[in-house]
């Protein structure tokens, strides 16, 4: 079966991100994580800072094994991209940052 290449749309969702793309062109039965990947390059961010939903607010997954046609997502759809900023940081980086901020006992 022959795959075909779509042009998708691409807006910021909420605070604008910069260097966004305004379009993203990838193959129907690529997975959606070359999604991720191509606009995160484009972008300057980590794919792990974006979250990318549909026009209709439901949630693009970051996966390899989930295809852009079995999300629904066809030629000339519009993706919105939300940088999720900071908040995503690691357990450990987290952990450290809650633990830092609690005043000490006095000796």
């Amino acid at each position: 079966m022959a795959t075909k290449p779509v042009t998708l749309k691409v807006q910021s969702r909420g605070k604008p991100i910069r260097k966004l793309p305004t379009e993203a062109k990838l193959y129907i039965q690529g997975s959606t994580s070359d999604l991720y990947h191509r606009i995160a390059a484009e972008s300057d961010f980590s794919t792990h800072r974006l979250r990318i939903t549909k026009s209709d607010g439901s949630l693009v997954p970051n996966d390899k094994t989930t295809t852009v046609a079995s999300v629904g997502l066809q030629d000339g759809d519009i993706v919105q991209v939300k940088d999720l900023g900071e908040s995503q940081r690691r357990p450990t980086q987290r952990l450290i940052a809650v633990l830092t901020s609690f005043p000490q006992a006095p000796r």
